[in-house]
């Protein structure tokens, strides 16, 4: 199955994004509308973008840069950061030219969710997280 979920979790500073599967654009369009039209959500709140459960991107170069095109109008603070967690190879091609085109906040690419928390300075149980998600 092909979808994107997410948990805002206030008390972590977070905002947890998961991907399933491959999905297309228009479930990557959607999950930016949901996050930001979700009443917990605000500008200041640090991002973990898991695509450990993903099975890779399928998106087109036209459709990365519609995808990106909606990004840049997506209320955040710059001081921001995002963890993209992702296994080596999975997703990398797509979230490094995603990166390379948003230039609001901090992005890093990491291989386990663990390592992404770390930078993000999270003292939250794996399992916790999990649950919520």
């Amino acid at each position: 199955m092909n979808y994107i979920e997410h948990t805002i979790s206030p008390e972590n500073h977070c905002i947890v994004v998961t991907v399933h599967g491959k999905p297309g654009l228009p479930e990557y369009l959607r999950i930016v509308d949901d996050v930001e039209n979700d009443p917990a959500y605000r500008t200041d709140l640090n991002r973990v973008c898991d695509f450990t459960k993903s099975a890779g991107a399928t998106l087109s170069t036209m459709e990365l840069l519609r995808f990106v095109a909606r990004l840049r109008k997506f209320p955040i603070d710059p001081e921001t950061k995002t963890a993209l967690i992702a296994p080596h190879g999975v997703s990398w091609i797509f979230l490094s030219m995603l990166v390379s085109q948003v230039s609001r906040g901090t992005y890093q690419q990491f291989e386990t969710l663990e390592a992404g928390l770390n930078w993000l300075n999270f003292e939250l149980e794996l399992a916790k997280l999990d649950e919520a998600v």
